[in-house]
Parts: structure tokens; C-alpha cells; sequence
């Protein structure tokens, strides 16, 4: 029998292992890929801070993994556009297949098995997982298998809301700045995207429900916001926008990731939640293994550290929904510069938790009041 087994080697899965494996924890990680990182889904913009506090940005640096740093947003609607320029970079450009490799390697490091071109077909609430290769046995079972949610929903798990996505990458005929990321609001439920890969290279995505087919509109976006491009990759996937589950844990099977909802309910991003729920969730196992803890401590932990975040960009997803994202972008274009510098998460401390910005907002606002 194993102490743990993951389901899934991307970055909350390979992530997870690490920290366990750091723990002299005993680990077996399947991936039903060849290889890890492929195919790619992410847009890659990651928050630095978000990076540091899960103690992977020196190594990112060292690797050469950061392709270029922002820190500006552009938020495009119909009519306006706007920027805003922060005094420092606040988030950077990753290579994400890059960054799963790199945790996955550090995990095996550390001891932690992985086995590509390995499929798990069922996990059960008694700790067995049916792959491929066989049956295995584990202490723990942790499903870190994305957005689909397969095997969580084999358990009565419902999936979460997701968003289908597409995204392009294009070599543009002109330089772009490559310090700017775009916010592109057209449609009611989501947002678009132009990252900059370089100073001629750009990533162009749109998620959206309502629009058919997606990547039509996203090579229109791309020919309106770049000019002319030459289109080198095309790829898509999901995006959780439901926000994590309140429950993560049951019988000896546990999640992390984005088959958890573990990402920003505004924006689906999740590599930080991911990485801090690897933080937690390393520690309650071993305090599972040792006989002193429960599994759902996780789940606990978990809410007691981030309910104040999610619960404001829920608040925030659902003014969205309500008015229509293409309404509310259109809104922010208008707002004073000074204003739209405080809402907009255009900080290193804000950028991965998003309430600061509210808080600092309000700050703002009240100390003036406050001191009269």
C-alpha cells in the first residue's frame, strides 16, 4: 500500500507531490499524458507575489521561465480603451508547460514516483485507485485531475462551472508592448485576452459560453488589437468560474486544483490557490499519516484562510453575471483614473488576492475622513 497517490501530474498535482515528497512522505503521481505540461491551457499570467509565497519565483527565475514581467492592464471594450501602469511589475508572463516540468522534476527529486501514459479510470472512497496499470492501494487518495472532474463525479462530486475557452498564439508585424497585458470585454460572460509573449509575439484568447464558434471571434480579436498575424499554435480548454467546492474531502479521497474550483472565481486563474492549497493539504496528510489529524482538516484550513477572498470575488462574479461582462467593462473605461487604479488588481499584493484592492480602496477613501 502507498501513503498517497495523485491523480494527475500538472502543477497542483506535481506541486502537491513536492511538498510531500519534502516531507519524506511517500508518493506515486499518475498522468495520463506522455509527457507533463502537454497540452498546454493556461494563458500563463501569474502574479509575482502569488509565485513568492509559494516559494517557487527564484526557481522560476533561475530556469528562464518568465518570458517577459507586467505591469500594466489594458482594458478594452467596445467604445474605450484604458490603461493603467503600475510603478513595478506586479505579475509575469510563464512559460506553463515550463513550470509544470520544473515542479514535476522537483517532486521526483525529492523520491516522489510518476507514472506518464497512465490512466486512472475510477478512484474509490476506501483508498484504490483502478488505472491502466492496474489496481493500487493508497492511505490517500488525492484527485488533482482538472477541470472535468471525471472520477469526483463517479463519487457524487458534482463539477465544477466551467467555461470553454480558446486561445491562439500569434507572431505579430509590429511591436507590441511587451509589458502590457490586454483585458478584451465584449461578451456577457467572460473576457478576452492579448498577452505578450515578446515583442512580437502574443497570446490571444477568449472563454465564453455564448459565442460559437470561439475561435473565429478569437482571430478577430487578434487581427483587431495586433494587426496582421501569423498564427503558430491554436489550443483551448476550460475555465472553473464557480469558485472552489465547500467540501474537498470524503472517506480517504481528496482534491486540489481545478477539479477543487480552487481558482478565482473572476478571472480562473488557480496556479496560487493550487500551490497554497499544496502548502495545506501537505501538512493535514501528515498529520493524517501520523494518526494525529483528520482528512477533512483540509477542507477547515482551507475556508478559515480564504473565505474573506473568495467570498468578495463571488460578490464581484456575480455583479458580473447580473450586468454583463461587455456592461461592466464598459462601465470601468469611464470611471477616473484614480479610481480605476485603486479597483483594479494592478498590485503585487492584489493581483492573487483580490480583496486587497478593496481594501486599499477603502483605505483611501476613509482616511482622509478619518483624520479630519
Amino acid at each position: 500500500m502507498r501513503e498517497v497517490v495523485i491523480v494527475g501530474a500538472g502543477f497542483a498535482g506535481s506541486y502537491l507531490a513536492w511538498r510531500l515528497a519534502e516531507r519524506g512522505i511517500d508518493v506515486l503521481v499518475f498522468e495520463e499524458h506522455p509527457r507533463i505540461g502537454e497540452p498546454p491551457h493556461c494563458a500563463g499570467v501569474l502574479g509575482l507575489d502569488g509565485l513568492a509565497r509559494i516559494g517557487l519565483l527564484s526557481l522560476v527565475r533561475a530556469r528562464g521561465l518568465i518570458l517577459t514581467e507586467i505591469r500594466g492592464m489594458r482594458l478594452v471594450s467596445y467604445r474605450r480603451v484604458r490603461t493603467v501602469l503600475a510603478e513595478r511589475p506586479f505579475a509575469a508572463i510563464v512559460d506553463r508547460p515550463g513550470l509544470d516540468k520544473l515542479v514535476a522534476s522537483l517532486a521526483a527529486d525529492r523520491g516522489a514516483e510518476i507514472m506518464t501514459s497512465t490512466k486512472v479510470t475510477q478512484v474509490s472512497l476506501d483508498g484504490r485507485a483502478r488505472t491502466t496499470r492496474g489496481e493500487f492501494k493508497a492511505r490517500i487518495v488525492v484527485c488533482a485531475e482538472g477541470a472535468r472532474a471525471a472520477l469526483l463525479r463517479m463519487l457524487g462530486m458534482r463539477q465544477p462551472a466551467v467555461v470553454p475557452a480558446a486561445q491562439v498564439d500569434v507572431k505579430t508585424s509590429r511591436a507590441i508592448d511587451s509589458d502590457v497585458v490586454e483585458v478584451v470585454m465584449l461578451t456577457r460572460d467572460f473576457f478576452g485576452w492579448v498577452v505578450p509573449l515578446g515583442e512580437r509575439e502574443a497570446r490571444v484568447g477568449l472563454a465564453s459560453r455564448t459565442v460559437k464558434p470561439l475561435l473565429s471571434l478569437v482571430r478577430r480579436i487578434a487581427k483587431w488589437r495586433l494587426g496582421d498575424v501569423e498564427v503558430r499554435r491554436v489550443f483551448g480548454g476550460l475555465v472553473v468560474v464557480s469558485g472552489p467546492r465547500r467540501r474537498f474531502s470524503l472517506g480517504r479521497v481528496t482534491c486540489i486544483g481545478d477539479c477543487a474550483g480552487q481558482t478565482k472565481p473572476t478571472t480562473g486563474g488557480g496556479v496560487f490557490l493550487s500551490g497554497l492549497s499544496g502548502l495545506i493539504l501537505s501538512r493535514v496528510v501528515e498529520s493524517v499519516l501520523s494518526g494525529r489529524g483528520r482528512l477533512d482538516d483540509y477542507d477547515r484550513l482551507w475556508w478559515r484562510l480564504m473565505s474573506g477572498h473568495i467570498s468578495y470575488m463571488r460578490a464581484l462574479r456575480r455583479v458580473m453575471s447580473i450586468f454583463g461582462l461587455n456592461t461592466v467593462g464598459l462601465l470601468l473605461t469611464l470611471l477616473p483614473s484614480e479610481v480605476l487604479e485603486l479597483l483594479l488588481p494592478v498590485s503585487r499584493e492584489s493581483f492573487d488576492l483580490q480583496a486587497y484592492s478593496v481594501v486599499k480602496a477603502l483605505s483611501r477613501v476613509l482616511r482622509p475622513r478619518l483624520s479630519g
